[in-house]
């Protein structure tokens, strides 16, 4: 079992056109963010938070950028392996 396999189930292979693009990210909530640093954390389906930092991220949908981002707010992602281990890669706003 990889770290992905703990994480959330891996998103749907490709659908047609008609498929809500939802299905194409994990899902989660953003649970803290530190707008200083312009860091914060994802909450999975299974409960594990993962860490992200903006300057790391491709941020889709969210015309404000960090600024456009609110606690609790429920986001679609994809993980990476960094230095550091996993962490979001790419965060999609609904």
């Amino acid at each position: 079992m990889t770290a992905r396999d703990e994480l959330a189930e891996p998103p749907a292979a490709a659908r047609p056109d008609d498929a809500d693009p939802r299905d194409r990210f994990h899902r989660g909530v953003l649970m803290r963010l530190r707008p200083g640093s312009q860091t914060g954390l994802v909450r999975t389906g299974n409960g594990r938070e993962i860490e992200f930092a903006l300057r790391d991220i491709r941020l889709l949908g969210a015309a404000d950028g960090f600024a456009g981002l609110r606690e609790g707010m429920e986001v679609g992602f994809d993980l990476g392996w960094t230095s550091r281990g996993v962490r979001v890669t790419m965060l999609k706003v609904w």
